[in-house]
Order: C-alpha cells, then structure tokens, then sequence
C-alpha cells in the first residue's frame, strides 16, 4: 500500500518501509482495501480481503491489527467500523489506538433489542474527520436496513429513506451536513444517493454507489452502471452529474471514483478484470475535466519516477491533495 508526500522512518517491526524519495511509505505487505486517511495525514486504516480483519497505522505506532472492519479514521486516530460482540452480533463502534479496544455505540432506541435470528444488528460505515459524527447501517428484524447518524451528544437520529427498504451511509463530510451512501430500488438494485440536512436525494436514474463526499460537502463521487460503467461526480450546488468514460485502458472495464476534492477534482480505479484482484485494476486522475492514469498525474506533479510505476488503485486523498493511500508496483515490489 502507498501512502505518497510524506517521509518517515523505517519499522520492521510493523512492515513498514519507507523511500524517503518522494515519501513513498509501504505500509503492509498483504493484499488489502486501503479505506481512508486522516485529514492531518497521520493515520490510516486498512481492511482485509475476506476476513473480518482491519489494520490501523501510525507513525508512532507502527501496523496495529484490528478484529473488525474499520472504514473510517479521524485526526486522533479513533476508527469507526464495526465488530462480533460477545453474544456474536456484528456492531458499530469505534476503535481506540490508545486500548486496542472497540467501544459499542450503544443500543439503537429504535431497536432496543437484538433478534437471535440476525447477527446483525449495526454497522459504522463512515464518520466525520473530528470523530463526533459516525454513519450507520442499522438493521431491523427482516434485514431491512436504514441509515442513521450517530453522535455522543444526540445519539442515534435516522435520516429520510425515500421509500427504499434498504440505505447505507458510505461516507460524511467534515461537519456532519452531507453523506454519500447507497439506497435500493424496487427489485433490490443498488443505486446511489446522497443525503443533505437529513433528507435523502438520488443522484441518476442509473444504478450504482456513492463512495465518497468532498470535505466541504459540494461534491459527491463513485460509480455508475451506464452503459459505459462510468465513474461520476455530482456537484450537489448546481446539481449537475459529470459521468467520467474509461478512455485510458485497452481493456473495457467499470471505473470507480473513490474519492474528490473540495474543487471537484476525483481519484480512483478502472476494473480490467472480474475480481477483487489489484492486479486487474488501474489508478486514475480526474483532474479540471481532463482524465488521466495517476501515474502521468504523478510526473506532471514533479514526480518522475513514477514514469516506471504501476499504480493500480488511488482510495483515498487529503483535502489539500497532497497525500493518498493506494496499492501500487514500484521498482518490482507491490505497495
């Protein structure tokens, strides 16, 4: 996994390397979904292919192994995810770096009880960067599931479902105001959506998921299920959609954008395979309306040896965008 713009010191212990040369940082050495990065850039969290297993990273601390799904990291390292409590329900809570430790978000008051015949009862599925606002996927006896924002203050309070038997909040800007998430169609079809204050909006007619949100709310990026599999950024002030066509790799394949900037600028993959593989997959740049591999937005950056790199996958950006996580080839050796 590459971690770009930084330069830290070597960690064996933790499986960290580091290229001081343009803050190349090799955080773990196992195929992995690099989730997000801390606004101050000192922290990430890191999911796990097929398990119910995350990885937290810091400086000062090296690779910490979580039992859970973590997909959301604030500025003082706590994660939001979700974990197997004792009875052996999966959920939400965040986890602190501080005590290794999951702390449980509570009961939901709208489902005060848990039901035997569903282990899931919660997930955290996004948090804001300050850690006080955390999304989540609660749900209800017929597996239904609604999206509710969670705060120490207020606690669980749900937002609009627009009719749709199922939501999920995917990810929450910096003050709590937006999120980007997911809602079903009649037939069960994902399709992607973004709520504002509370109240939910569609984005396309076109199925799909809302990945990621701008830090200051404009902007909402992810994918669509087109007939060109494009990746999109919707600009929620002027309501205008920009689908985002593949035109970089010989093989057809779906575009995901998985995260954008305050000024609509938007990073993510192309699939040129059908699995989960990173290998089959490519970074790219969408940068003032021109789309471009990350590697050449890498070079235009100053960064020239990126001329010989393979980057397959660009996850996450900080809001001066500077600093990404992602899986990448360099100098013969997977990042």
């Amino acid at each position: 996994l590459a971690c770009g713009y930084s330069s830290l010191a070597q960690n064996d212990n933790s499986r960290i390397f580091v290229e001081e040369e343009n803050g190349i940082i090799k955080i773990i050495n196992e195929h992995s979904c690099p989730y997000d990065i801390s606004d101050n850039k000192k922290h990430v969290v890191i999911q796990s292919y097929g398990e119910l297993s995350s990885y937290y990273w810091s400086e000062e601390t090296g690779v910490i192994h979580i039992e859970g799904y973590g997909f959301a990291v604030s500025d003082e390292g706590v994660v939001a995810g979700y974990y197997v409590n004792e009875e052996g329900f999966s959920v939400a809570g965040r986890w602190y770096p501080e005590t290794q430790e999951w702390e449980f978000l509570g009961m939901n008051p709208d489902m005060p009880e848990f039901i035997p015949d569903n282990l899931e009862y919660n997930q955290a599925w996004a948090m804001s960067n300050d850690g006080k606002t955390v999304g989540v996927m609660q749900f209800d006896e017929f597996w239904n599931t609604a999206t509710y924002l969670w705060t120490e203050r207020g606690g669980y309070v749900k937002l609009s479902n627009g009719g749709s038997n199922v939501t999920r909040p995917n990810a929450i800007n910096s003050d709590g105001t937006v999120v980007a998430g997911i809602f079903t169609d009649d037939i069960g079809y994902r399709a992607p959506c973004y709520w504002v204050d509370g109240e939910i909006h569609q984005i396309s007619n076109y199925l799909g998921e809302a990945m990621n949100v701008s830090p200051n709310g404009r902007f909402v990026c992810g994918s669509l299920k087109d007939s060109k599999n494009c990746a999109f950024i919707f600009d929620i002030i002027n309501e205008e959609l920009t689908m985002i066509e593949n035109t970089l790799t010989d093989l057809p394949g779906p575009m995901t954008a998985m995260c954008v900037t305050d000024d609509g600028n938007a990073f993510g993959y192309i699939s040129t395979g059908h699995t989960a593989d990173y290998n089959t997959r490519r970074g790219f740049a969408y940068i003032e309306g021109e789309l471009m591999s990350f590697e050449e937005y890498l070079i235009i950056n100053g960064v020239q040896e990126a001329e010989s790199w393979k980057v397959y996958s660009v996850n996450s950006v900080t809001p001066d965008g500077k600093t990404f996580i992602g899986a990448a080839e360099m100098k013969g050796e997977d990042y």
